[in-house]
């Protein structure tokens, strides 16, 4: 795996966000916002998900109270500019960036 700058891996079984590649180590930043250094060993390719404009998913996550458990509408998507969190997503007119983490696609 070749990693980079703004990447996403996994660490511990978990998505977490490459802030910045040193020699040896690597600042990540998980879900929470938290970073720390670790070992490029410890970290492993993920799969993202992919979501389109005009999609409607929940948001699961907790960061944006104005969100918690709704049903929103991705609004744009911009990985260029903010590889973090992509995702433009609406309800109603709360409007926020979101991880591709954040939300998930309900199949009926």
């Amino acid at each position: 795996m070749t990693l980079k700058n703004q990447m996403w891996v996994s660490y511990n079984n978990q998505p977490h966000f490459i802030e910045h590649i040193r020699t040896h180590n690597v600042l990540i930043r998980n879900l929470k916002e938290d970073t720390s250094f670790v070992s490029i060993a410890e970290l492993s390719p993920i799969e993202l998900p992919q979501f389109t404009k005009g999609e409607t998913v929940l948001y699961t996550d907790t960061y944006h109270k104005n969100l918690i458990g709704k049903m929103v509408t991705v609004r744009n998507v911009n990985n260029k500019d903010n590889a973090y969190a992509p995702y433009q997503v609406a309800c109603g007119s709360d409007v926020e960036y979101v991880t591709p983490f954040d939300i998930v696609r309900l199949n009926y």
